[in-house]
């Protein structure tokens, strides 16, 4: 195996003989030895040789892909596509990861376990995201803890949908801010009204999460807990969870905010573990 294995990066670093300069073959070869789960570059050559001459010839995908290698969670992953991810690198990875499995990432480390709350707001109506939402608060620091959240939910499409478009700002290592942007579809659930499922395409594969609203007020806030997976290739799936505290203000009164605690400590959440979300300074 580890014959082959040392073949393989050879025949790569032939290959990047044609395109890039030395430096770039030790990205591409240090790539193939860094990542801790499965690669596959026969199956690279034989699915995805559009896709890989795309991300060789682009230095941000290749950082990003060096950058991915070890990683074993979504944070690692997050840090990752803040600093240089893009569309070919999401074209590599759809191709490499999701359609082919050519490269599976490892078993998550450590394993995520969805906490579901004991409580949820069976009052909600699913029209009533419509409009624009701040995010005050947040419950997992890899997603929800970014400056300047903002998601926009349109009207309610025929098929009883609604798409969303969730921005947020991010500094790079660089020290350069960052606007980002996430597009996702969400559909009600057909028999609880507290239940909401979302898909959005993120990191070249689709992820799923499942939303139950734990408190509401229509046109005023709305308390959101999630658990969601992540496709790795081969498979199986990266699990998260997290939180958001929407308003359509950018601050909610004392009395609110006590009314949305007491609902979260219902529920067996605890909103002062939250983070609060900056909301200024935001980038046009």
């Amino acid at each position: 195996m580890v014959i082959l294995r040392v073949i393989s990066i050879a025949i790569m670093a032939a290959l990047f003989d044609h395109v890039h300069a030395s430096s770039e073959k030790f990205l591409l070869t240090a790539l193939m030895e860094s990542h801790p789960g499965s690669s596959d570059i026969t199956c690279l050559f034989e699915h995805c040789t559009n896709e890989l001459g795309a991300c060789m010839a682009d230095m941000d995908c290749m950082r990003a892909s060096l950058c991915v290698a070890p990683c074993k969670d979504q944070s690692c992953i997050m840090h990752c596509m803040i600093n240089y991810g893009n569309d070919i690198l999401d074209d590599f990875l759809n191709c490499a990861s999701t359609e082919h499995a050519c490269i599976i990432m490892p078993s998550q480390d450590p394993p995520v376990q969805c906490s579901i709350p004991d409580q949820t707001d069976s009052t909600f109506q699913f029209k009533s995201l419509t409009g624009e939402w701040n995010v005050l608060l947040g419950l997992n620091p890899t997603y929800d803890c970014f400056p300047c959240q903002v998601t926009s939910f349109g009207a309610v499409n025929q098929d009883g949908s609604i798409d969303a478009v969730m921005s947020y700002q991010a500094m790079t290592d660089k020290g350069v801010m960052k606007k980002l942007q996430q597009e996702s579809t969400l559909v009600p659930d057909g028999d609880d009204p507290s239940l909401i499922h979302l898909s959005s395409y993120d990191y070249g594969s689709t992820l799923e999460d499942d939303w139950l609203i734990i408190d509401h007020e229509e046109n005023k806030f709305t308390l959101v807990y999630y658990c969601g997976k992540m496709p790795t290739g081969g498979g199986d799936y990266w699990f998260y969870e997290g939180g958001v505290l929407y308003s359509k203000t950018k601050s909610l009164n004392q009395l609110d905010y006590d009314r949305i605690s007491q609902s979260a400590t219902n529920a067996g959440l605890n909103l002062k573990e939250w983070c609060p979300v900056d909301h200024g300074n935001c980038l046009a």
